[in-house]
């Protein structure tokens, strides 16, 4: 069994910090400006290329049908994804 050491744990929180302020090198960050919680709807749907208010609705329906799984996602994203940076259009 291998024990990490501090400086190698370091390493990698800084490198995952940096791809995902860097959008995970694919672009995909949330939209606050748009966003009606956290962004993470409008983020995604920017991302792919789809309406806001249809992302709203399908995440709406699957809170009906997934038991808060949906939830769960969302907050998860919402904890990975990092707002746009202010440069980046995410139209």
């Amino acid at each position: 069994m291998s024990t990490h050491t501090e400086s190698e744990f370091k390493t990698k929180s800084a490198f995952l910090e940096g791809k995902r302020k860097r959008g995970y090198d694919i672009g995909l960050y949330r939209n606050v400006e748009d966003g009606k919680l956290a962004g993470v709807c409008a983020g995604v749907a920017d991302y792919v290329e789809v309406d806001k208010g249809v992302l709203r609705l399908i995440f709406l329906a699957s809170l009906l049908f997934s038991a808060g799984t949906s939830m769960l996602v969302y907050a998860i994203a919402w904890l990975f994804l990092a707002p746009a940076p202010d440069g980046i259009s995410q139209k």
